[in-house]
């Protein structure tokens, strides 16, 4: 941020190299950010130690109407700010910090500077290795070294690095500037050879009579045929194989299949046109940048997604891509909103899709509960005292009643009985009848009156 100091109508430049500060207390540890005039999170004097706490910085920016990084912390290059790092306060960044809004996916040391006109920044001061996981730091130019070779590699150790041939054996483990690690094959399998780009190539089977003209195809100066040529393009992809391709069926003199491009060999600045397989001069096409297209509200949206669907591959690849389109430097209003929409479409078909699922198990658990209740309901038909052993019907169970009716009713009470039949046995209707010493007293429907 820029700070001047006004003396009599005067703008006097602060040179804070002249006073030299040990920096503030707040250079050990990220603290939440104040924000001034047209300063932004993504500002080269802001470092987040991970993308969460940059999401949330972005979110408290707009919510607090850009005055603080809300929940957000971060550390800030400011001179004049406590707690903050000031002139010549170094810190070293982990593995997925974030710096101007992008993503770096290495350790990185940086140093607070302040500028001539007292614009503070964070200035990279050691960026010179690539980081990775399975063989630690590896200086850009150096290798993984075993004693003061570089050590073989097989297929597996480079499982989850960039291989510069698929059908390699044996692989060095390189840090390319950029830096980027690669696997670079040095051995193939059985019928290839690594080149010095690392790329497997079918060997030579011609004899030294057989070898091509170098200029009647793409090939090789040591004589490799245009077949050659054609099978380094069978691990492309895309429009890098449609120029794969096309380079191989040219001469060689016109054009050659270089570090992964075809390259004009008469005039380097030309560019291989594959439509017409010729070398054309390069025409300067007008770059179209617009700053405001990527809308800050909507950003903000999209790093809350990105922590809220940060398990979801498909959802944070897309987040990915439109962070990255945005940090570019040729963007516009339109692309933007067709990122966004697409990253809001792939949401709501993702949470559609949970809705159906917990309205599913909700009907499931609903029918379970019906067939439950029915079963034990079933289960009460087989289970009856009107019923016997057999199952048939218990005709002791109503005569016992009903006599258990009359001898009660001798117990101090008039009772009024009648003999009811209500079930059918097997046999038609069953002879009911009450009986003193043998003599029939009562029969079926019959009224009677105990204890008079």
């Amino acid at each position: 941020m820029k700070k001047l100091v006004v003396f009599g109508g005067f703008i006097l430049n602060v040179f804070l190299a002249l006073t030299p500060n040990s920096g503030w207390a707040g250079c050990n540890s990220p603290v939440t950010l104040g924000f001034d005039g047209n300063q932004e999170p993504t500002d080269d004097e802001f470092l987040y130690e991970n993308e969460k706490e940059f999401a949330l910085t972005q979110s408290g920016f707009i919510n607090s109407g850009k005055q603080n990084s809300g929940d957000g912390r971060g550390y800030e290059c400011d001179e004049f700010n406590s707690p903050s790092c000031a002139i010549d306060d170094e810190i070293e960044m982990p593995i997925g910090h974030v710096f101007k809004g992008e993503v770096i996916q290495k350790k990185r040391r940086y140093k607070c500077v302040v500028g001539l006109f007292g614009d503070d920044k964070w200035e990279i001061v050691d960026d010179g290795f690539c980081s990775t996981k399975a063989f630690g730091d590896i200086a850009v130019g150096s290798c993984v070294e075993e004693g003061s070779n570089c050590k073989n590699l097989t297929d597996i150790d480079c499982s989850g690095y960039n291989k510069t041939d698929s059908n390699g054996t044996i692989f060095y483990g390189i840090c390319l500037d950029g830096p980027k690690f690669i696997c670079k094959a040095v051995e193939c399998k059985d019928g290839f050879f690594a080149n010095d780009d690392g790329i497997c190539v079918p060997k030579q089977q011609n004899n030294d009579n057989e070898k091509d003209d170098n200029d009647d195809g793409n090939g090789d100066d040591d004589g490799n045929s245009n077949y050659s040529c054609l099978q380094r393009c069978i691990n492309l992809t895309g429009s890098q194989k449609a120029e794969c391709a096309a380079c191989c069926v040219v001469p060689a003199s016109l054009a050659k299949w270089e570090n992964g491009v075809c390259k004009c060999q008469q005039n380097p600045n030309q560019k291989f046109n594959i439509s017409e397989l010729k070398c054309e001069d390069v025409v300067a096409q007008p770059e179209i940048n617009d700053p405001n297209a990527c809308d800050p509200e909507q950003l903000a949206q999209i790093m809350q997604w990105k922590i809220k669907y940060s398990s979801n591959a498909e959802i944070s690849t897309l987040i990915d891509v439109v962070i990255q389109y945005c940090n570019g430097n040729s963007k516009n209003k339109e692309v933007f909103n067709a990122y966004f929409l697409n990253i809001q479409i792939t949401i709501n078909e993702l949470e559609e899709g949970k809705k159906v699922s917990s309205e599913m198990n909700a009907s499931k658990t609903k029918i379970s509960a019906a067939v439950e209740e029915m079963d034990t309901i079933s289960a009460g038909f087989d289970d009856s005292v009107w019923k016997n052993e057999e199952g048939k019907f218990n005709t002791s169970r109503l005569i016992s009643d009903s006599v258990a009716g009359v001898v009660l009713g001798t117990a101090g009470g008039l009772i009024t009985s009648s003999v009811l039949k209500k079930n059918q046995v097997e046999d038609g209707f069953e002879n009911i009848q009450c009986t003193i010493g043998g003599q029939v007293v009562a029969g079926w429907g019959d009224q009677f009156v105990v204890g008079r």
